[in-house]
């Protein structure tokens, strides 16, 4: 075995090179029936290494029964129940059809009705046609304004306007509009968190959005030590080793406000520890330059413990190992 710095061959059981100080391999001091294969090297790292899944996909589930809902379903159940209801008051009341005020309130109950349908049908069709993150904010906004926001105006706007009252105390409309509540609450929520929601809409595209100066999610996260937080985003597809326009890393943010728990779960997801931001300096000279020891220390035994690829020890060895 050979020193990967200056080339000099390691002494049996040495941890560093005699020569340059640099950390040597795992596989150099350890016994030779401790080594291990290729193969078992590549298992251990699957092991430890978090597993994503990639869960369901496409337009089917639950947001299928979403979409006719957006679709077909609600604009037909909205227009039988207006109609029914016209229905009712007119054989309570002959009279009614004959009045100005009736005709005006129905038409302008029908249009208002027609245009809630038609977002709810262009939401629904906006989810099978694309498959854009924006279509799902999108449908999350619809479902509002086709559900409690659309019972507003049908039944208090409306009313109040061409007859100069309205029945908000009616508690049919009360029950009918906190269910439209609820039920616009629960689709939004879905749609927030559904893994088959987020495979079929490239969520991973909004999880590598960038602000103007570069930073991602996944920074801010490690900024803030949102273990958590970090781990939805790397299963989504953030990209962990993203760079702002400094050449930060989110292991950098991490490093920098000493958050441990955040570093160690970057590094359990690969992060690059080798990477050099634009002042030349990797996350454990940020970590060291700050004070920071425990990330310092977390760094030398992610190097130590064989789990980083012998050209990342090439920089960072000695720098993590350093006091």
């Amino acid at each position: 075995m050979f020193c990967t710095q200056c080339g000099t061959q390691a002494v049996p059981g040495a941890k560093f090179c005699a020569s340059c100080g640099t950390a040597l391999p795992i596989s150099a001091h350890l016994p030779q029936q401790e080594r291990s294969t290729p193969e078992q090297s590549t298992e251990t790292s699957n092991q430890i290494k978090p597993k994503i899944k990639s869960g369901p996909s496409g337009v089917g589930g639950w947001l299928l029964l979403l979409v006719i809902g957006m679709l077909a379903l609600g604009p037909l159940l909205g227009a039988g129940r207006i109609n029914a209801d016209f229905m009712m008051a007119e054989r309570q009341y002959p009279n009614l059809g004959s009045l100005a005020e009736w005709i005006t309130f129905k038409r302008t109950t029908w249009w208002a009705f027609a245009v809630v349908a038609a977002i709810s049908m262009y939401g629904g069709w906006d989810l099978v046609s694309s498959r854009d993150w924006s279509v799902v904010n999108r449908a999350k906004v619809i479902l509002w304004l086709t559900g409690p926001i659309a019972s507003i105006v049908l039944a208090i706007v409306i009313p109040l306007a061409v007859f100069g009252k309205t029945e908000a105390s009616d508690p049919q409309f009360i029950g009918a509009f906190i269910a439209s509540v609820i039920a616009a609450s629960i689709w939004t929520a879905y749609l927030s968190k559904s893994k088959r929601v987020r495979n079929t809409y490239r969520y991973k595209t909004v999880v590598n959005e960038t602000a103007p100066d570069g930073t991602t999610p996944l920074m801010m996260a490690a900024m803030l030590g949102e273990v958590t937080k970090i781990n939805e985003l790397v299963a989504a597809g953030a990209d962990i080793n993203a760079t702002d326009e400094r050449g930060w890393t989110a292991l950098m943010f991490a490093a920098s406000r000493n958050e441990s728990d955040a570093a160690q779960a970057l590094l359990k997801f690969d992060a690059n520890i080798a990477h050099v931001n634009k002042d030349n300096k990797t996350a454990s000279d940020i970590a060291g330059d700050r004070g920071n020891e425990e990330i310092v220390e977390i760094i030398r035994l992610h190097i130590a413990d064989g789990s980083k690829p012998n050209e990342a020890l090439q920089r960072d060895a000695p720098q993590a190992a350093r006091p």
